[in-house]
This record gives C-alpha cells, sequence and structure tokens, in this order.
C-alpha cells in the first residue's frame, strides 16, 4: 500500500470519528431534552391537581419561577415534585 493511500484512510477515519461524536451528542442533548419535558410535564400535573391549576396556569408559573429565581425550569419541576409528592 502506498502513502497516500493509507494517509487518505486515516483521514477518512478521523472525519467519520468525529462526525460519530457529533451525532453522540446530539442524541444525548435530545434524550435529556426529553426527560427534562417529562419531569416539567410530572410538575405541572401536580400543580393542576394539587392546586387547581389549569395546564397554562402551571405551565407559566413554572417558566416565571424559573425566570424569577435564575435557575432551569428542570430545578422549579423537581421542587415541586419534591414539595407535593
Amino acid at each position: 500500500t502506498s502513502k497516500p493511500i493509507v494517509s487518505q484512510a486515516i483521514d477518512w477515519m478521523i472525519a467519520t470519528r468525529e462526525r460519530l461524536k457529533k451525532f453522540e451528542k446530539k442524541t444525548m442533548s435530545t434524550e435529556e431534552k426529553m426527560q427534562e419535558i417529562r419531569i416539567v410535564n410530572r410538575a405541572k400535573w401536580i400543580l393542576i391537581d394539587s392546586l387547581k391549576m389549569t395546564e397554562s396556569d402551571a405551565h407559566r408559573y413554572i417558566e416565571k419561577q424559573a425566570m424569577d429565581r435564575c435557575i432551569s425550569k428542570r430545578e422549579i419541576a423537581e421542587e415541586i415534585i419534591h414539595t407535593y409528592s
């Protein structure tokens, strides 16, 4: 085998590895986002059930608390779940 062919194969392998890393990172962030949505939805249903809020009021409450306290909606949702469960 010639040097250029080996070099080209190595370059191709490096590029493929980088694409796989990006795909894996994107998949993880999608999974994390889905988990956050599940937690926020669970907290919303707790607010709806416990405090008789509407779905939109519960959603607004979580968003406003997150903005006012400069923390994520997930953290607010986890606090709600911990408080009411």
